[in-house]
């Protein structure tokens, strides 16, 4: 489902939108103000109520960021219900998209300890009952926690959260640390610095927070994006006052060592970029390997990506009827990729029409859905095939989930791929590097690089990871990158 592709969302959620009001829990509701580069973007207020033996939680939020000149905006609300021991009773949250779709997710524990969950997306709704991780809590359990394992510096202690929106688990580290004056909107104050790591799918998010005597958060940061995001309690005035709007894609932008053109872009035998780590890093990245993109290391440590644009082999079977596991996984539709949905079925029967060389037919669909998308929009919220099916709009992850979803539909095995394009210019800037995705299809035991947003894969596309377009890697792909800086590009004919 979308809320898994607006990873933007969630992350900023999941990193910034828990206050978790220490020992004095009542009815008040703490304010807090989102800066991202020390630019107003929006903001989000928390409040937990006692009644009986129950505390409800509530976090409203909302923000509004740029991609390209257009205004995205995204909001949500989410109210957790726990005893007063931190036992979870229920919970519900509601994500408004920045297209105008909406996710309502609602969960409750049922007798026998199980969670049920309903699921709500435009209209469309889905039930499933899971177990409850052990052990693990929600805002108001973590809020007594933290309590009670005091300020004293040094102190480090882990403990589980369950996240509503993504229901997972996250295995939280948190380190109390010094005392320090603090800046709050003008207001200095001392406050206690707790540092907090978040493990969940193999993922690392890590957010700094200050907090008073109370264990009330009146100060956090963390990462979106590659942009230093900040929350800072504020008046509730200064909460609603109307918010700058930074652009996160250009905030992703990585300089290109050498001019390159197009013209030699197109004519390239091969390209190779020389990525280094920067001195302070100590991050290691893997880079998927295909048959257009290689990936090396050197013994300084360097990472060597040389792509090469090979045309597509004729020959092999519509449907696949091969063995090969990542290509027969690559076939099964999800909640991004609805292969079965029968628009995208009729659209990808009309665009392979009686051809039976899946190589040509991948090439046909590429065409295809670049001139089936007629609205060249940035302000899709990450739309599925399905919906994009539908609307004729998007940018280059709608392109790249139609057009694989069609391969799909067709037999041919199809994945998306996210990475970065070198273009000439991007409005102010010139010779970057900037996010781009596109589809990957598995043609004579190959992956086989196509990209319908520009009417064909060239040398200038590096690919940083792939998947099933059920996750957008971008946010994680901004924090890697800012360790490591492009070296050296060298263009072979």
């Amino acid at each position: 489902m979308r809320i898994m592709k607006l990873l933007c969302l969630v992350t900023v959620v999941t990193l910034l939108s828990l206050p978790a009001i220490g020992g004095e829990t009542d009815t008040n509701t703490i304010y807090m103000a989102l800066l991202a580069r020390d630019i107003k973007i929006g903001w989000y207020s928390f409040s937990s109520i006692v009644e009986g033996n129950t505390i409800t939680s509530n976090t409203t939020m909302a923000i509004i960021i740029k991609r390209g000149e257009t205004k995205i905006r995204h909001g949500m609300k989410a109210t957790e219900v726990e005893t007063k021991s931190g036992k979870p009773v229920s919970f519900s949250c509601t994500m408004e998209m920045g297209d105008g779709g909406q996710v309502k997710i609602t969960g409750l524990v049922n007798k026998q300890g199980k969670l049920d969950v309903v699921t709500t997306e435009n209209g469309k709704t889905s039930k499933k009952t899971v177990d409850w991780p052990e052990g693990a809590l929600m805002s108001g359990g973590l809020s007594l926690l933290k309590v009670s394992k005091g300020l004293k510096k040094g102190t480090t202690f882990n403990l589980v959260r369950f996240d509503p929106m993504s229901q997972t688990e996250q295995i939280i580290t948190i380190k109390v640390g010094e005392k320090q004056k603090v800046d709050l909107l003008g207001r200095v104050v001392m406050l206690t610095k707790i540092t907090e790591t978040r493990t969940s799918e193999d993922r690392k998010f890590e957010r700094v927070m200050y907090v008073d005597d109370n264990v009330n958060i009146l100060k956090e940061e963390a990462d979106l994006f590659g942009m230093k995001m900040v929350a800072l309690a504020c008046s509730k005035e200064f909460a609603f006052s109307e918010s700058d709007l930074p652009d996160y894609i250009a905030a992703m932008l990585i300089p290109c060592p050498s001019r390159l053109t197009q013209k030699q872009i197109k004519e390239a035998g091969s390209i190779s970029y020389r990525l280094s780590p920067k001195p302070t890093s100590k991050m290691k990245i893997a880079l998927p390997s295909t048959a257009n993109q290689v990936v090396k290391q050197a013994d300084s440590g360097d990472l060597i990506i040389t792509v090469t644009p090979k045309a597509a082999r004729a020959g092999g079977q519509m449907p696949y009827k091969g063995t090969d596991t990542a290509a027969l996984e690559a076939l099964k539709p999800n909640d991004m990729l609805q292969s079965e949905d029968k628009l995208v079925i009729k659209l990808a029967a009309q665009a392979v029409g009686d051809i039976t060389d899946p190589a040509k037919a991948a090439k046909a669909i590429e065409k295809f859905v670049a001139d089936y998308i007629t609205d060249k929009m940035l302000s899709v919220g990450e739309a599925s095939a399905a919906e994009v099916a539908l609307s004729r709009q998007g940018d280059c992850s709608e392109h790249a989930v139609l057009a694989a979803a069609m391969c799909q539909s067709a037999g041919i095995p199809a994945r998306v791929a996210s990475g970065l394009v070198y273009v000439e210019k991007f409005r102010d800037k010139s010779n970057v590097f900037a996010p781009h995705g596109w589809f990957q299809v598995y043609l004579s035991g190959q992956w086989i690089d196509f990209d319908a947003t520009l009417k064909g894969f060239t040398p200038g596309h590096i690919a940083l990871q792939v998947g099933d377009g059920t996750q957008t890697e971008f946010p994680g792909l901004a924090r890697m990158l800012r360790n490591y800086k492009f070296a050296e590009v060298k263009v072979a004919k």
